[in-house]
């Protein structure tokens, strides 16, 4: 919908002395959808259309029409901004979510919603290598070595996460080359080699970086 068919409604609806939550009361539907034409973000369905020019006691062709001293004359009007509830953008986005929430279970949309326990997964991975930290330490005494348990917490995570979407961009791999760099440092003495391994990581990236959609203008 264009701003000069929303800015009409906006005024057909104040010469009907008509809120928002009023006239969406009329026609059966929410005060977001209103909100949305007025703001020429979405456009009325056929139905609508012929329950606004009934209400209005016009014809379709007067409602769709553009007319320029209509567009002026709510330009001017101050009172059009106490309509505007800055409540609307973040009530439309609420129902945005549940509706692709909704859809997607059953089925309809072209989106998928995935539930992943993060906190869950997370603390109980935290917790296990937390334990193989001590465990190592107390046992073999060679602590210098242990804390290489604790980078494998946020690598583990993320490969779970990872595998989890089916996404390997969100494997956290420079935190999985730093644990093979110190690895190989501490147990094999490669220190002067190993760091070679580090340029595999914008190789990584670069292969499992999302594609971007080029726009044409």
């Amino acid at each position: 919908m264009n701003i000069e068919i929303a800015n009409k409604l906006v005024k057909l609806r104040k010469e009907h002395n008509l809120s928002q939550e009023e006239l969406a009361n009329k026609l059966g539907i929410s005060r977001q959808a209103v909100s949305k034409w007025e703001r020429a973000e979405a456009s009325p369905d056929t139905d609508n259309l012929i329950k606004l020019a009934s209400l209005y006691k016009i014809s379709l062709d007067e409602l769709l029409l553009s007319d320029e001293e209509i567009v002026q004359e709510v330009i001017n009007d101050k009172n059009i901004e106490d309509e505007i509830d800055p409540k609307d953008t973040i009530n439309d986005f609420i129902d945005n979510i549940k509706k692709i929430a909704k859809d997607a279970q059953e089925g309809k949309s072209k989106y998928k919603v995935i539930y992943y326990p993060g906190r869950t997964i997370n603390l109980a991975i935290t917790i296990f290598f937390l334990i193989g930290f001590f465990l190592f330490g107390f046992i073999t005494g060679k602590w210098q070595y242990a804390w290489l348990l604790l980078l494998c917490i946020p690598v583990t995570s993320s490969l779970v996460f990872a595998i989890k979407v089916k996404k390997m961009r969100y494997f956290n791999y420079p935190f999985f080359v730093a644990l093979i760099y110190f690895a190989l440092g501490f147990f094999l003495n490669w220190w002067v080699y190993a760091w070679i391994i580090f340029l595999t990581i914008p190789l990584f990236y670069s292969i499992t970086a999302r594609k971007k959609k080029i726009i044409h203008l």
